[in-house]
């Protein structure tokens, strides 16, 4: 009955705006961190296809 967390590795798995939304959120509260920056701006071109 207690509380169980899923693992954090398939967080994202089927739910890429979920990740984008995080790295937005983060972003706009100056907490995105520099590898979460990187991956973003390596998506951002795909967004815009």
């Amino acid at each position: 009955m207690g509380f169980r967390l899923r693992d954090m590795s398939d967080r994202y798995e089927g739910k890429p705006f979920l990740r984008l939304l995080e790295c937005y959120v983060l972003w706009s509260v100056d907490a995105l961190s520099a590898s979460q920056a990187k991956m973003l701006n390596e998506v951002t071109p795909k967004l815009a296809s």
